[in-house]
């Protein structure tokens, strides 16, 4: 009972005690390591079988049934009905479809010491929560120059266009998706040396190389930018096991499909 209790009085207070936290953690790292901070986006899947919007339903039959207005509702009465919702339904990133989320957001330092949260509904889209993350980093950081990393899921075009549009105190270090990419085929076309890099990770030596894009490729069109390639060894065997097993599904099934002669 005191730990739930406790519970109701850290939710009460939550942004007066993230802000000293984060406030106590930034006097506490160094100055480099305060300008870059990491951006990233996850989702969780909860225990439960009805997210807000049906709970919000449910309670509303039962507030009908309090009045006399209908019967008995099937489902119990929900204990907790978030408004706005946030237990929603979403892309599940642990392939849990069946189950609410929620979208949670994260800002942390390059070293990974975590700066600030922020928990949305489960079908917020990744893009938009990165926006409300970085003006979160911009208001924490008013006076100096950001630089924001973030994986292909939340980056995109219009989210680099409006990153761009905070110029210059934001730059940014963003994945790109590489299937169905022209800008990324067109670089991989072109001739050049990959270059191992001098620390490998236990999947063995990882390659990279750099393409400057052109000028009409560029968000901004006073800043230039560059595509970095990586050769990912452990990722390439995963691909190939992957292929390999594709093939051999589809082999299984032409051959039992296959009519008799």
């Amino acid at each position: 009972d005191d730990f739930y209790r406790a519970m109701d009085v850290l939710d009460e207070h939550s942004r007066d005690i993230a802000d000293h936290v984060m406030a106590t953690t930034l006097a506490r790292v160094p100055e480099e390591e305060r300008r870059r901070v990491l951006l990233d986006t996850t989702n969780v899947f909860l225990a439960a079988e009805m997210d807000d919007a049906e709970r919000a339903e449910v309670a509303s039959w039962w507030s009908a049934h309090d009045r006399g207005e209908r019967e008995r509702p099937v489902e119990p009465r929900p204990q907790v009905v978030n408004e706005p919702p946030l237990r929603m339904r979403g892309h599940s990133k642990e392939n849990r479809h069946d189950a609410p989320l929620v979208t949670l957001g994260l800002m942390t330092t390059t070293k990974g010491t975590l700066l600030w949260h922020d928990v949305r509904p489960g079908n917020a889209s990744e893009k938009a929560v990165t926006r409300e993350l970085v003006t979160e980093a911009l208001a924490r950081h008013p006076t100096q120059e950001l630089v924001c990393v973030m994986d292909a899921g939340m980056a995109g075009r219009p989210n680099l266009a409006w990153l761009a549009a905070q110029s210059p105190r934001v730059g940014w270090l963003a994945g790109v998706a590489l299937r169905n990419n022209a800008v990324v085929d067109d670089a991989l076309s072109r001739a050049g040396r990959w270059r191992t890099l001098e620390r490998h990770s236990v999947a063995g030596a990882w390659q990279a190389r750099t393409v400057d894009l052109p000028a009409s490729e560029w968000v901004d069109p006073d800043r230039p930018e560059r595509l970095i390639l990586v050769r990912n060894p452990a990722r390439a065997r995963r691909d190939l096991r992957k292929l390999e097993r594709d093939l051999e599904v589809v082999k299984k099934q032409l051959t039992t499909n296959r009519s008799p002669s």
